[in-house]
């Protein structure tokens, strides 16, 4: 496991390689009518036109800030990185030691993590003891609350299990960053092979049944930072089930 020091330097390092380090959430490059960049290779004979390289450095210029773009910036904080973009863009000289700036910049991201960290977790703990005050609301031993909406019919999974569900996954803000309805296509997960907090709610139901589940940062996917993924750290997590086999093959 990497300690956060050497997670932020392989951010810096791999800022515009961090596209597709998750499955949920990881962004997807629109760059509307410009170009596709795996038709415009090195020693390609298509050249591009002036606004397909406005469009491409746009694009570049998004790409780059894919680790900073999840720092929630003031408008203050943003305005001063990008004097300094083009400050360094014009040639222009900022009279700063290199070395001494990357410990700073190590140091801002490991503290703003931190921050926005806490916050989630805060808000988050918050909503949940609201949320376990409502009606049809439960509470397993674990923290993980849930609202069954349909029970379903037969045996429920068990961790050796596989299952076979619908499902669709959002923030406690609403913004949704995963689901197998968008998709078109359910989804296979072994039991024991997904974050806590859905490995034993999918147990609650049977085939055809459907649970709702509230789940707790540390059964989700706790403070872990991923600039690839659409969930912060320290987020709860709230997914809507339809459990259509909990013994598949």
């Amino acid at each position: 496991m990497k300690s956060m020091k050497q997670l932020i330097v392989a951010l810096l390092a791999t800022t515009t390689a961090s596209l597709s380090l998750h499955a949920d959430g990881a962004p997807q490059l629109n760059t509307g009518s410009g170009p596709n960049f795996n038709s415009h290779g090195i020693g390609s004979s298509t050249s591009l036109t002036q606004n397909e390289d406005l469009s491409t450095l746009r694009s570049f210029g998004w790409m780059s800030t894919v680790v900073l773009g999840k720092m929630e910036l003031s408008e203050a904080e943003k305005e001063a990185f990008l004097s300094g973009v083009k400050a360094g863009l014009d040639g222009e000289s900022v009279n700063a030691n290199p070395r001494l700036v990357q410990q700073q910049v190590q140091q801002f991201m490991q503290q703003r993590i931190q921050t926005i960290t806490l916050a989630n977790k805060a808000e988050g703990k918050t909503y949940l003891e609201e949320l376990a005050t409502k009606p049809g609301i439960q509470k397993s031993d674990t923290g993980l609350l849930y609202e069954i909406i349909e029970e379903g019919e037969g045996p429920h999974a068990t961790t050796s299990d596989s299952v076979r569900v619908n499902y669709r996954g959002t923030l406690i803000n609403g913004k949704e960053f995963d689901s197998s309805y968008k998709r078109g296509q359910s989804a296979t997960f072994p039991v024991n092979g997904v974050v806590k907090g859905f490995g034993e709610g999918v147990q609650l139901v049977g085939k055809g049944g459907k649970v709702k589940l509230y789940i707790p940062s540390d059964l989700g996917y706790g403070d872990e930072f991923n600039p690839g993924s659409d969930i912060p750290p320290g987020s709860t997590l709230i997914f809507e089930v339809e459990m259509i086999d909990p013994k598949a093959q």
